[in-house]
């Protein structure tokens, strides 16, 4: 059950870094400058199984330094989301998005990765049971003192928020802030409190956008079959 809901329309292109695009049975792709960082997409085998695709890893702590205190838990519920969360909000592709605030009623699959990761190589197959939450930083370069700090806040009885962004219905979404937070939850066997940012209008994969995760990558034929008609 959503704790609070808003519908925000984003005009400004200045800095477009985060763009979420979706296609057919919503295959998910992240965006980020331009260039796509995940692929996440159906294996068109008649099931709902999927393969995922990483291009790098994905960093935005720096850029929302100003807003650790309201992520810390402290979202004032006699404001907006928009407002308090506007930093984050400007890093988003224009467009039409739903914000919506909620503890995470089912555990999803958290599709994690180490920095051994290959992305020229390496592609995960998996089954999205509850839905999946992908990872956009290593978890071997997360920072247990980081961790730490955010099971203290709990134990008084704070809950910091997980940002996450995807689509409507989609089968996965991507963490956007707050790795270390879910570490620190799931250690706590807590339900993860989280602002899921949906893009109700994304645009769709184009042919062409992946060519620089699929390039040289062993399954590039198995995406070339599934994308034919």
């Amino acid at each position: 059950m959503a704790w609070r809901s808003e519908h925000i329309t984003i005009t400004d292109p200045s800095l477009d870094m985060i763009d979420i695009r979706c296609q057919d049975d919503c295959d998910l792709a992240l965006f980020v400058d331009g260039q796509p960082v995940i692929y996440d997409w159906g294996d068109g085998e008649g099931t709902v199984a999927r393969y995922l695709l990483r291009a790098g890893a994905a960093e935005f702590e720096t850029a929302l330094t100003s807003l650790r205190h309201v992520l810390d838990g402290n979202l004032d519920p006699d404001q907006t989301m928009e407002s308090q969360l506007q930093v984050l909000m400007e890093l988003f592709a224009p467009g039409h998005y739903q914000l919506t605030m909620k503890a995470l009623e089912f555990v999803p699959q958290y599709q994690e990765f180490s920095t051994s990761w290959d992305s020229t190589t390496d592609a995960h197959h998996y089954y999205p049971y509850a839905g999946s939450t992908l990872y956009t930083q290593p978890s071997d370069r997360l920072d247990h003192l980081r961790i730490e700090y955010f099971r203290r806040l709990m134990t008084a009885g704070k809950r910091p928020i997980v940002i996450l962004a995807g689509v409507t219905n989609g089968w996965s979404d991507f963490v956007i802030d707050g790795h270390h937070k879910l570490h620190a939850y799931r250690s706590r066997r807590i339900a993860p409190v989280v602002i899921f940012i949906a893009r109700l209008d994304p645009r769709p994969i184009e042919v062409g956008d992946l060519d620089s995760v699929l390039r040289n990558h062993n399954i590039r034929e198995a995406h070339r079959k599934r994308s034919t008609p």
